[in-house]
């Protein structure tokens, strides 16, 4: 059962809170509440950034031109110095998670991962995204040795998840990006073998120019670019773990030939499979 934890643990000490404005990111409270009432009024705002989160419930925010009423999966970001009203609605039992955080980086992580501040977002979070939440919290409130670092490390994958969830929520994956990703899942299962482009576009009703753009466009990389980072990424993972040797690791990375396996490997990782295997 979860467990939901009160601010007892609260930074209040606005000296301890100045001590983070030189840092690039920090995170300065956090908590999660389960209650029928409370809120928050401060005309003034706060120094640092805040998220809640509601992950049931109902909470109504008064931004600067309406009212807003803020249901599961529903999250606000309060900049520093910025106005915060909202209240709890009391017919209902509501679920909500709290983090502040602040820094000289944060304006930018939050541009970078599209949350945007004062604007009404939704996206529901998974159990693990929650649990994520839980930990940062215990980290604060028990302080084991260097908690800063690892509560920094969660909140920013906090960070990233609510991102994630923000922009998958009501956006179904068009037919193009499930085809790339159906071709990525060939790719890392089949890389060992014989691969063409051309076939997997004759496959799929395409041409190869097609998909090399579309493949390009959603990885970064066109098809045998991602077919070679792939085959090389497994190679590396062989010469630092297995016993084989090199011409048996080119052949069970798709390379029969172990001369153009050492050159395609001393392009992309800057020695040669002999002299990586030698240093680990």
């Amino acid at each position: 059962m979860r467990q939901y934890w009160a601010d007892i643990y609260e930074n209040r000490d606005e000296e301890e809170v100045l001590k983070h404005l030189d840092a690039d990111f920090a995170v300065n409270e956090c908590g999660h509440y389960v209650q029928e009432v409370g809120g928050a009024s401060r005309p003034l705002g706060r120094m640092d950034y805040q998220i809640l989160y509601v992950a049931s419930g109902r909470v109504f925010f008064w931004l600067d031109d309406r009212k807003w009423q803020a249901e599961g999966g529903s999250m606000l970001i309060y900049p520093p110095y910025r106005r915060q009203m909202y209240s709890y609605d009391s017919t209902v039992t509501s679920d909500v998670y709290w983090i502040h955080f602040l820094g000289k980086k944060v304006n930018t992580l939050l541009d970078q991962l599209d949350l945007i501040p004062m604007t009404p977002m939704y996206g529901h979070l998974p159990e693990s995204g929650l649990d994520l939440w839980e930990q940062i919290i215990r980290e604060m409130l028990y302080k084991r040795p260097n908690h800063q670092f690892m509560t920094t490390a969660l909140a920013c994958q906090l960070l990233t998840t609510l991102s994630r969830c923000r922009l998958q929520t009501g956006i179904k994956k068009d037919q193009q990006q499930e085809l790339v990703e159906a071709m990525i899942d060939e790719i890392n299962k089949n890389y060992p073998y014989e691969l063409s482009v051309e076939q997997m576009a004759r496959k799929n009703g395409m041409s190869v120019a097609w998909l090399n753009k579309r493949f390009k466009q959603y990885t970064g990389f066109s098809p045998q670019q991602y077919i070679t980072k792939t085959r090389l990424s497994h190679a590396r993972q062989m010469l630092s773990e297995s016993a084989y040797n090199i011409s048996e690791i080119a052949q069970m990375c798709g390379y029969p030939d172990p001369l153009y396996f050492s050159r395609l490997f001393h392009s992309r990782f800057g020695c040669s499979p002999k002299d990586f295997r030698q240093k680990r």
